[in-house]
């Protein structure tokens, strides 16, 4: 029975594994036969713990950095810069560590010409990304995202600023992971958060209120440069839309055509700009 045990707890870390980024799961198991080999001389267990995890942490590291990249590329997907771009960062750790962070080549392309051409007027600016993209197969989801399962799709922060001192803050959010910490529609403005869940949409609203509101910055969005990052992104002809909160379009003042609605059976689109290309 407990052996049992220890096989299900190993299925079910390599399913969540699996689950957050896609070949976690695989180095897991493939190193279960492994790694007790190379902990059989130490004699105390927590020792043994300790170089468990040690082991696996440093192997898969080692796999995404170094192995993942060049495999990738060869079934169309690059990885989005980590600390090689000085204008496009992850916003997070868990991104890239997670391998979220790979796209086609033409979408790194775009971010490129957009960053080359924001800091042109807004100096030292930084397009922080969030989830993009699994790297490998077409279709696989990337959860809990609906349609991040191409290459051709990813999520970006809005730019932020000091709320004291209206100073430019690189490279952060309102969250920690960047969902959640989401605008709020004015009096009059057209709120789809609430029209949604009024149809039935509950998971519309949910990162809003589950993100604990004591974790969330004291920061404003520094809406002319991230209007004229939406701008940029408008304009290039790869790009096939964009998504946010209408009363934000509205508000901000753009009104491209390329800029949607997302639909209820998504979720709120008030804490990040959604970019998909052809």
């Amino acid at each position: 029975m407990i052996k049992l045990l220890k096989y299900i707890g190993y299925l079910l870390t390599a399913a969540l594994l699996t689950l957050f980024t896609q070949i976690g799961g695989l180095i897991y198991l493939l190193l279960l036969p492994i790694v007790p080999l190379l902990t059989r001389s130490f004699s105390t267990r927590w020792k043994k713990h300790l170089l468990n995890i040690g082991i696996h942490f440093v192997s898969y590291l080692a796999i995404i950095l170094l192995v993942l990249p060049p495999i990738a590329r060869y079934f169309g997907r690059v990885p989005l810069p980590i600390n090689s771009h000085a204008g496009i960062k992850p916003l997070n750790t868990f991104t890239w560590l997670c391998n979220r962070h790979y796209v086609r080549p033409q979408l790194i392309h775009i971010l490129q010409t957009v960053s080359k051409q924001l800091r042109k007027q807004y100096p030292a600016t930084i397009i922080a990304y969030m989830d993009a993209n699994f790297p490998f197969k077409k279709g696989y989801p990337l959860w809990p995202h609906l349609s991040h399962n191409d290459g051709k799709k990813i999520d970006l922060a809005f730019l932020y600023k000091d709320a004291t001192t209206q100073k430019y803050l690189p490279q952060t959010a309102k969250s920690l992971i960047g969902y959640g910490g989401c605008e709020t529609p004015r009096k009059g403005e057209y709120n789809v958060a609430k029209i949604c869940a009024q149809q039935g949409f509950w998971q519309y609203n949910i990162l809003r209120r589950i993100y604990p509101k004591w974790l969330q910055k004291n920061i404003d969005i520094d809406v002319p440069r991230t209007r004229k990052m939406m701008q940029l992104f408008a304009f290039q002809p790869q790009v096939q839309v964009m998504y946010m909160e209408p009363y934000l379009k509205t508000r901000w003042g753009v009104n491209y055509a390329k800029i949607g609605f997302h639909g209820c059976q998504a979720v709120r689109h008030d804490d990040h700009l959604h970019v998909s290309v052809y």
